[in-house]
């Protein structure tokens, strides 16, 4: 029988098939997989040089807005300048550096390449870019920040380089390397103004030579209330979570009325404009007892956004001698934020409310002259608490193509309690000695209109303002102590060419005491060879008198005030001229700032001391004066190269005033001081470290008086101040992709007291607390 063979080859080819023809499948799976990955490539690799060095700008942020559901993420370059983004559907890019112009480009993830638009030199361009490729992207330096965007008194925000004012802008970056916590702290090292430092009133200042009642200090546009001997109490204003602040010198009258003759500072908050939540929180020490920490959160929903911020500053107080006595009192303050926003296309509603308390303690040295001296121990003390509540309401919308309105409600609440107290240390009891309380409040209404009349080359503004002012309290001497003050205004700016234009404007004011004046105002700006911009302007001013000038009496062991129901409203007529010069051609890009001013003021509102009958103190009482004039410049040049910015400020400030002198009116000669600041900022690159150095010397100023301790008196002396000097250091080195640390020292000459000198006498002025070292940890989530 014959033995069949098996067929082994038919058994084994099946198997052997399959596994060549996997084999086949995955090779060829591979290849078309390699070759299709271009096809389904979600990043891109992105390269940002210098468009004039075309040197490549290393750590340059990076943002990619998702245009379908507006998710944003974020990302930071290689020291070589590259980063690999990815790439949704369809995105807008934002890529921005220090120093350099922002600039977007968008983009969309097309087969079988990038749709790319970019904007070249007005013009968009459309690019077909190669997925396997790098994307280079030339970005443009915005070497002095013309691009950088201000709200200060413009029809609508824009460049600052287009802004027919002014405006000296210090934003988020500046703020974070000087290690600033309040305005006070800012403001310490900028050029043309003044800071006066006082242990129970706080930190106020000059511009132009103005003190604080003609300075309009703002919020997000809204006046802050709550003047102690006519200032605001800049330590009070704190910076958390603000982008930038904005500062005009020079009057504002028309467009923001009455306490805008020197100048107008205004604080700008940030919005959450596109990241799902944002959580932001900060730690501040300081060696001198400052221990500040704030966290706030910001959450979008749709077309919803949500804000909330909280705060604590605590300062344990600081006395130069270590005595129970402390010349810088110990304080606590407390800030709650919270905001609404609702964006629908071109409209928006804003509602912010804030509520801000702070609690000074003031120790007095124990007293030795009591009978039972040393068995028993007491001191007289002090307490002040100040609240503030401001609830703001502001809706706006854009209307036909270049039409405007904007609608604001406020209401703003202080208060201010003193306490005096007989403290006995032994058995730890109080005694009250005082108490008193005074509340202010403010209701703001504001609503503005405006358009651009492309045919006419011409833009106008047209609004009301409405303030209602109410005091109460036991040092209110008035039944009714109500100011209120309706006003409506018009500007009109006429563009004659592209580098030309001319605004004018008028304030008609009704105030319900005072005869106010109309306020005119008229501004002209033209631009040079595209390099240099100069600015004229003159306005007219007027102020009424607060209710704290015109009826609160203060009288306790230190203080001996009345009001004056008298008083006449200030007015002044002020004129401005500036030339600012741009070069960014030459590898060394300079600018130079030339700025002068000359405000001429009648019926001017001062204390002045008369002999009180009744005390053995004199007597200080709000008087009008005829005059008072200031005049003055500043000169400022600015350096940059690379990341390296070196900028120098020379000031110089003239005052002159009428004082009474044995019954007659006499007018002073003009007393001069001059200010010299410098700044210094640039970058590591390897590092990414940002350094900066701020230097201010404050010049011997000079003040006339009238000698004796009354009116009467027959001689004219001058207060001499004298000079010092003041420099903070910082490093701020970002960590990771979060975290922030700023080191850093201020005051590092150690001021503490100025001499001022009068003849043979001389006596000190607190200016600070001397040097101090401080740390700032930062950490920010976007999502």
């Amino acid at each position: 029988m014959e033995r069949k063979k098996l067929p082994v080859v038919f058994f084994l080819s099946p198997n052997q098939n399959v596994m060549n023809r996997l084999r086949h499948i995955l090779i060829i799976s591979v290849i078309l997989f390699i070759s299709a990955a271009p096809l389904f490539a979600q990043s891109l690799r992105l390269k940002i040089i210098d468009k004039q060095s075309r040197e490549t700008c290393p750590y340059a942020h990076v943002s990619v807005t998702n245009a379908e559901t507006q998710e944003r993420a974020d990302y930071a370059a290689d020291p070589n300048g590259q980063i690999d983004i990815k790439i949704p559907n369809s995105a807008t890019v934002s890529v921005s550096f220090v120093g350099y112009k922002t600039h977007q480009f968008s983009i969309k993830n097309t087969q079988p390449n990038y749709t790319i638009s970019v904007t070249e030199n007005n013009t968009q361009k459309t690019i077909q870019h190669n997925k396997n490729k790098p994307f280079t992207l030339a970005i443009e330096p915005d070497v002095f920040g013309v691009e950088q965007v201000v709200v200060t008194g413009q029809y609508r925000p824009q460049a600052i380089d287009k802004s027919i004012y002014k405006v000296a802008l210090i934003g988020s970056r500046q703020i974070t390397q000087k290690g600033a916590t309040n305005l006070a702290d800012l403001l310490t090292t900028q050029s043309n103004i003044q800071l006066t430092q006082s242990s129970a009133l706080g930190t106020s200042l000059k511009i132009q030579g103005l003190t604080g009642e003609n300075i309009k200090i703002m919020v997000d546009g809204v006046p802050v209330i709550g003047r102690l001997n006519g200032n605001i109490d800049l330590s009070q204003l704190n910076l958390n979570n603000i982008d930038h602040v904005e500062i005009v010198r020079g009057p504002m009258s028309v467009v923001y009325g009455s306490n805008a003759l020197a100048g107008t500072i205004n604080i700008i908050t940030k919005e959450n404009n596109c990241n799902r939540i944002v959580l932001n929180s900060e730690a501040y020490y300081e060696s001198v007892g400052r221990y500040n920490s704030f966290t706030s959160i910001s959450a979008i929903k749709g077309k919803h956004t949500f804000d909330l911020l909280g705060a604590r500053n605590f300062f344990s107080g600081l006395s130069f001698n270590n005595t129970r006595y402390k010349e810088f009192k110990p304080k606590e303050q407390y800030n709650v934020d919270a905001g609404y926003l609702f964006t629908n296309k071109n409209l928006k509603v804003k509602f912010k409310s804030s509520a801000f308390t702070e609690d000074i303690r003031h120790h007095g040295n124990l007293q030795t002259n009591t009978a039972y001296w040393p068995y028993f121990a007491q001191a007289i003390d002090s307490r002040f608490i100040t609240n503030r509540l401001n609830n703001i309401l502001k809706a706006s919308n854009q209307f036909g193509k270049t039409g405007f309105w904007e609608a604001m409600g406020s209401y703003a609440y202080y208060s201010r309690t003193g306490d005096t107290y007989i403290r006995d240390m032994t058995t730890l009891t109080d005694l009250p000695i005082d108490e008193s309380t005074t509340t202010f409040t403010s209701k703001i209404m504001r609503a503005t209109a405006g358009s651009e009349l492309e045919k006419q080359n011409m833009n106008w503004q047209t609004g009301i303002d409405i303030n209602i002012d109410d005091a109460f309290g036991e040092r209110i001497n008035a039944e009714n102590p109500k100011m209120s003050d309706y006003a409506a205004f018009l500007t009109t700016q006429c563009n004659f060419t592209e580098n030309a234009s001319l605004q004018t404007g008028l304030r008609y004011i009704y105030n319900s005491k005072y005869k106010a004046p109309l306020v005119p105002s008229i501004n002209y700006k033209h631009k040079l060879f595209g390099l240099m911009n100069i600015r004229a302007s003159y306005s007219r001013g007027f102020r009424a008198p607060s209710i704290k000038e015109l009826y609160l009496d203060f009288k306790d062991i230190n203080h001996n005030i009345e009001g004056n129901d008298s008083l006449l409203a200030e007015s002044s007529h002020s004129y401005n001229l500036n030339f600012a010069l741009r070069n960014d051609l030459t590898p060394v890009k300079f600018a130079v700032d030339a700025d002068l001013f000359y405000n001429d003021g009648h019926n001017i509102i001062d204390l002045i001391p008369v002999n009180d009958p009744n005390s053995d103190q004199l007597l200080y009482v709000n008087r009008n004066f005829l005059k008072r004039k200031t005049k003055g410049g500043t000169l400022g040049v600015e350096l940059r190269k690379w990341t390296l910015l070196v900028r120098a400020d020379i000031t110089n400030t003239g005052i002159a005033r009428t004082l009474p002198i044995d019954g007659k009116e006499l007018f002073s000669n003009f007393a001069y001081s001059t200010d010299f600041a410098i700044k210094t900022s640039g970058n590591i690159v390897k590092t990414n470290t940002n350094y900066s150095i701020f230097y201010k010397h404050t010049g011997k100023a000079e003040a006339p008086f009238v000698t004796g301790h009354a009116e009467g008196s027959d001689e004219i002396g001058l207060y001499i101040t004298d000079a010092y000097h003041t420099l903070d250091v910082s490093v701020n080195q970002k960590v990771g992709k979060n975290i922030n640390v700023v080191v850093g020292a201020k005051n590092l000459f150690d001021n503490t007291y100025v001499l001022i000198r009068n003849g043979e006498e001389t006596t000190e002025q607190l200016t600070s607390w001397g040097r101090s070292f401080f740390v700032k940890l930062g950490y920010r989530f976007n999502y």
